[in-house]
C-alpha cells in the first residue's frame, strides 16, 4: 500500500547531487504540488533555517586603498620622525591541530592519531627607533675634500630603502619562525591586489554554496573574517579554535565542528599568509629585512560557540611588518540542530539534501505539515504505517507485508521563508544508493524563484522490520483446550491472531482494579481477540461461568499502561496481559529515569554539605549551608545505618550521649554477606580505542567481551577506578595496571536487605563510557541497545544519570555494570542507594577508593535465590 500515492510532487526534479560524486546538477520545484495554504511565509521554527539578510561587501578596491593608505601614512610618519613611528603588529594567531580532550580535572587527553598541538605566535614588534645622525660621520669627518658634498636639508633623515607598498614579497633574509603553511597555491603575481581579485580564490568559494550535511550556508564569499570577539560564550563571534586544512572543503571544517556538541558554526576562508614570519625595521634591523615575506594562500577553519552571520565579518585585513594580512573566500556554515532520537530508532543522521526516492522502489509515501519540525512525528507514522501493514497480513493471512524501515524528514523553504516539513517514508536504506536533491532556482519570465530543502535528516528503525508473518495459521481452539492452563502456564507467552504478545497469569489476577470494560465470551482463549480490539486494552481477566468450571465465562477488560504493582494470586480466575504494556510479575522492577530538584537550606553544621534524597522517582538534591542554629532545648541528630543484623525487619536504637541524638538502624544482611560481600570483577584491553572524541562513543561495543578470556578477575570491595593517563595505577589493590585503554566489567547481587521500595542506581560521572544492566538481562542478553542507564564523556560538565528499580525485600537482583576508556585518563563512578536515600554502594571522585554495604553480594547465599552469571569468556 503506498500513502499518498497520487500526490507524489515534483520534488524529483530538483537540484539532484549525486551519491558517489556530490556534485550538483541544476532542475526545477513545480510549486503546485504543494498545498496553496503552505505557500503563505510562515514563522521560522526553532530547529529550521533563519534567513540571513543580504550585506553589501566592501569591494576588495576599497579594502586595499583604506590598508595602502594606512601603510604610506606610517612610511611618512617615520619619514619626518613622527613620535608615533612605532609598528604594531597584528593580533596573535594560534593554530590548534586536532585538539584532545580536556577531562574535568584539567588534563588534556587525546586519541593515538591525534596531532600535537603547534602553537604560531605573530606578536608585536620592538619599538622603532629613529637614531639621531652623530657628528662623526665619515664623510663630515673629513676635511679639505675636493669632492664637493651635496648639503643635506634641514630636518632630512636618513632610511633604509623600503619596499614598494602592495609589491611581493621576498623571502631573503628569512630565518625566523617559518610558519608551516599547509596551503600551497599562490596567485600570479603574488602581490596584495591580486591575491583579493584572484577568481581561483573566489571561485574556490563561490563553489561551495552547498553546505556540508548537517549544516546551512549563512554567508559566502566575504572579504573579511569572523572577528574573534566577546569574553564569555554567546558573545558574538567568540571562538572555540582555529585549524589549517590543506584545501578548500567545507566537509574538513564540519569534522573537526562535528565531533564537538559546543561547536555550532564554522568559518572557512582564504589567508594570505607569510612563509616567513615578518620583521619589523628597529635598532636590530635598520634594513627591514624579512619585512614581507613571499605569500601563500593558507585555508582557515575558525569554530565557534554559535551560529555566525555577514555582520560579524568585521576583521578583513591588517599589516605586519610590510607584508599585508588579507582574507579572501571567506564562507560561514551554521550547524542544524540534532532532532531527538525517536524511540526505537536510530539517531537521526544529518543528509547532504532530501533523499532522491520519490519514485524509488523503496518509496512508501509522504506527509507534509506546516507547523514546525517534527522529527518525531515522522517516526510515529512510519511505526504506524508498519503496524497498519501487519494487521492487514494477519487478516488477510498472507504471509509478507510493507515495513517502513527508514524515513527523511526536511524542510522547504521558498524564497528563503519556510514554507512546511516533508516526512517521506522508505522500506529500506538502501534508498541512499541515488543521491540527494538539494538547492534549485526556477525563472519564470524575468524572476528568479529560489527553492530550498533543508535541515534533512534520516532516521533508520533500530532493528529493521522484514515485513514477514511468520506465525503458522490454524483453527482456534475451543472448549477445554481454549482454557488458560491448556495454552501454558503462568509466565507462558502468547501470541494473538493480531500477532500481539501476551503473557499468561493462570490463577491471578488484578483485582477490581485497572478495568475499561467487559463481555462474555465462549472460552478464555476469545478474550485475546475482544482485547485487541478494544482501544487501551492491554490485559484481561477470566471468570469461567458455573463456578470456575466454565467453558463459558466473562471476559473483564483492563488499561495496564500505569500499573506498577505486580498480580496477584487468585485460584478463581487467570490473567493475561500484552507483554508490551504491562510488566506484570517484575512491575515495580522496571527502570524509571529519576528527575532531580535542588534546593539550598541552612543547617546547624560549619561547613556546606550535600544530601540526596528520593521519592519514588523523584530525586532531591539538598545543599545545607551553614547558617542555621539550634532552638533552645533543641539536639542535634546524627543517623547511623549499618548492615550486620539478622532479624526480618530493622532495628533502630536511639541514644543521646555528648548532647547529639543518636539514631543507628541495623539492617539484616543475607546469611554469608559479613564474610563475602563485594563485586566480582574482570580486566580486559579495550579494542576500540581511539573513538572516545566522537560524542557517545559509538565504535565501542560492549558484547565483544562476551567471549573474550579477562587479563585479571577477582573481587571488589567498592566500584571506581581514576587514572591520570599513566601506564601504572592501583585499581582494586591491583598495581602497575595501564588505565588507559583498559574495559572493567563488574557483576553482583543487590540483597533488599533494606526493605522492599525503589533502590537507586547512579552512574555520576565516567571517562569514557559505562553502561548498567539491571534484572535477568544482566545475566544474559546484555547489549548496548538494552543497556538500563549509559553514560559518556563528551568534554562538558556531565549530569548524573539515574535510574531506580523497585525491588522486593529479601530478594536478590542481579546487576552488571560495565566500563571503559578508550585513552588517556580516564574515570568510573557507580553509586547504589537504597529506598531512604543511604548508600549501599559508592565510588569516591578522583580517588581509587570507595564504600560498599554487605548487601552488595557476588553471588546469592542460597543459589537457588537467583540465576548465576556465566563464567567471564563463557557469557551470552
Amino acid at each position: 500500500m503506498r500513502l499518498l500515492g497520487g500526490l507524489i510532487p515534483a520534488l524529483a526534479a530538483v537540484a539532484q547531487v549525486n551519491a558517489a560524486t556530490n556534485t550538483a546538477a541544476k532542475g526545477d520545484v513545480n510549486m503546485d504540488q504543494v498545498p496553496a495554504s503552505a505557500k503563505d511565509p510562515k514563522n521560522i521554527p526553532v530547529s529550521s533555517v533563519t534567513p540571513v539578510m543580504p550585506k553589501v561587501l566592501a569591494s576588495s578596491s576599497s579594502i586595499w586603498s583604506s590598508l595602502s593608505s594606512e601603510k604610506s601614512a606610517e612610511r611618512a610618519r617615520e619619514t619626518f620622525g613622527s613620535s608615533s613611528s612605532t609598528s604594531t603588529a597584528g593580533a596573535a594567531k594560534t593554530t590548534s591541530k586536532a585538539a584532545g580532550k580536556t577531562t574535568a580535572k584539567g588534563t588534556s587527553k587525546a586519541a593515538a592519531t591525534t596531532k600535537k598541538s603547534t602553537t604560531t605566535t605573530k606578536g608585536k614588534a620592538p619599538a622603532k627607533t629613529t637614531a639621531k645622525k652623530a657628528a662623526t660621520s665619515k664623510a663630515a669627518a673629513k676635511k679639505n675634500v675636493p669632492k664637493k658634498v651635496a648639503s643635506k636639508k634641514k630636518n632630512e633623515r636618513r632610511q633604509a630603502t623600503a619596499t614598494s607598498i602592495g609589491a611581493a614579497g621576498s623571502n631573503t633574509g628569512c630565518s625566523i619562525n617559518f610558519q608551516n603553511v599547509q596551503g600551497t597555491y599562490t596567485p600570479t603575481p603574488n602581490t596584495p591586489t591580486q591575491f583579493l581579485a584572484d577568481t581561483k580564490l573566489i571561485n574556490d568559494a563561490a563553489a561551495q554554496w552547498l553546505p556540508p550535511a548537517g549544516y546551512w550556508t549563512s554567508f559566502q564569499n566575504s572579504l573579511s573574517q569572523v572577528m574573534k570577539t566577546g569574553t564569555t560564550k554567546g558573545d558574538a563571534g567568540l571562538y572555540i579554535m582555529y585549524y589549517q586544512v590543506p584545501t578548500y572543503d567545507p566537509s574538513l571544517c564540519a569534522k573537526a565542528c562535528d565531533v564537538r556538541d559546543e561547536c555550532l558554526g564554522f568559518n572557512m576562508y582564504y589567508s594570505r599568509s607569510p612563509v616567513w614570519e615578518p620583521l619589523y625595521k628597529n635598532a636590530s634591523n635598520p634594513n627591514g629585512v624579512c619585512s614581507n615575506p613571499t605569500a601563500v594562500a593558507e585555508v582557515g577553519c575558525g569554530l565557534y560557540f554559535q551560529w555566525i552571520y555577514n555582520s560579524m565579518t568585521t576583521n578583513p585585513s591588517q599589516w605586519r611588518a610590510d607584508f599585508a594580512l588579507l582574507t579572501q573566500g571567506s564562507n560561514g556554515y551554521n550547524k542544524n540542530p540534532v532532532p531527538v532520537r525517536p524511540t526505537n530508532y536510530t539517531k537521526p543522521t544529518a543528509l547532504l539534501g532530501a533523499v532522491n526516492g520519490f519514485n524509488a522502489p523503496e518509496f512508501i509515501g509522504y506527509y507534509y505539515w506546516t507547523t514546525g519540525y517534527d522529527n518525531t512525528k515522522c517516526a510515529n507514522l512510519c511505526s504506524a504505517y508498519s503496524t497498519q501493514q501487519r494487521q492487514y497480513a494477519i487478516g488477510n493471512k498472507t504471509t509478507t507485508y510493507e515495513a517502513c524501515n527508514y524515513f527523511n524528514s526536511f524542510n522547504l523553504t521558498y524564497q528563503g521563508t519556510y514554507q512546511g516539513q516533508y516526512c517521506v517514508l522508505y522500506n529500506d536504506t538502501t534508498v541512499l544508493s541515488n543521491g540527494y536533491m538539494t538547492y534549485t532556482q526556477s525563472t519564470v519570465g524575468i524572476t528568479t524563484y529560489t527553492y530550498n530543502l533543508t535541515n534533512s535528516f534520516g532516521t533508520a528503525l533500530y532493528g529493521r522490520d522484514p515485513g514477514t508473518v511468520t506465525p503458522a495459521w490454524s483453527p482456534a481452539p475451543t472448549g477445554t483446550a481454549a482454557a488458560c492452563d491448556a495454552l501454558g502456564t503462568a509466565g507462558s507467552t502468547l501470541l494473538s491472531i493480531q500477532r500481539q504478545n501476551y503473557t499468561l497469569g493462570c490463577n491471578y489476577d488484578v483485582y477490581q482494579a485497572n478495568d475499561i470494560g467487559n463481555s462474555t465470551a465462549a472460552d478464555f482463549y476469545s478474550c485475546f481477540d475482544l482485547c485487541d480490539n478494544l482501544a487501551k486494552c492491554s490485559g484481561f481477566s477470566w471468570l469461567a461461568d458455573n463456578n470456575g468450571a466454565g467453558p463459558t465465562g466473562t471476559c473483564y477488560f483492563k488499561d495496564l499502561s500505569t500499573r506498577n504493582s505486580p498480580p496477584t494470586t487468585n485460584t478463581g480466575a487467570d490473567l493475561a496481559w500484552k507483554t508490551s504494556v504491562y510488566a506484570g510479575f517484575n512491575a515495580g522492577k522496571t527502570v524509571q529515569t529519576v528527575k532531580y530538584t535542588t534546593y539550598t537550606t541552612a543547617w546547624t553544621g560549619k561547613s556546606t554539605q550535600t544530601v540526596t534524597s528520593f521519592s519514588d522517582t523523584n530525586g532531591y538534591i539538598i545543599v545545607q549551608t551553614p547558617g542555621a542554629t539550634t532552638s533552645a532545648g533543641q539536639l542535634p541528630t546524627t543517623v547511623i545505618v549499618t548492615d550486620s543484623g539478622t532479624a526480618t525487619s530493622p532495628i533502630t536504637v536511639t541514644s543521646t550521649a555528648g548532647g547529639t541524638i543518636t539514631t543507628r538502624i541495623i539492617y539484616s544482611t543475607a546469611a554469608c554477606a559479613s564474610t563475602s560481600y563485594g563485586a566480582s570483577y574482570a580486566f580486559y584491553s579495550n579494542l576500540n580505542p581511539g573513538g572516545q572524541n566522537t560524542n557517545s562513543y559509538p565504535a565501542y561495543s560492549p558484547t565483544v567481551y562476551k567471549t573474550i578470556k579477562p587479563t585479571a578477575t577477582g573481587v571488589a570491595k567498592w566500584i571506581g577506578e581514576d587514572n591520570a593517563d599513566t601506564a601504572a595505577t592501583t585499581i582494586y589493590n591491583r598495581t602497575s595496571i595501564d588505565g588507559r585503554n583498559l574495559v572493567i566489567q563488574h557483576t553482583f547481587y543487590v540483597y533488599a536487605g533494606r526493605g522492599s521500595g525503589r533502590y537507586y542506581f547512579q552512574i555520576p560521572y565516567t571517562d569514557d563510557i559505562q553502561f548498567l544492566w539491571v534484572g535477568d538481562k544482566a545475566i544474559s542478553g546484555w547489549t548496548r541497545s538494552n543497556a538500563d542507564l549509559l553514560q559518556f564523556w563528551t568534554g562538558n560538565p556531565q549530569t548524573p544519570v539515574t535510574a531506580s528499580f523497585y525491588l522486593t525485600a529479601g530478594t536478590y537482583t542481579p546487576v552488571r555494570v560495565q566500563w571503559a576508556n578508550g585513552g588517556g585518563q580516564g574515570d568510573l563512578q557507580f553509586s547504589v542507594i537504597d529506598p531512604n536515600g543511604y548508600y549501599l554502594s559508592q565510588s569516591y571522585a578522583s580517588m581509587n577508593d570507595g564504600f560498599m554495604s554487605p548487601q552488595i553480594v557476588p553471588k546469592p547465599c542460597v543459589a537457588s535465590a537467583a540465576a548465576a552469571f556465566p563464567a567471564w569468556g563463557s557469557e551470552t
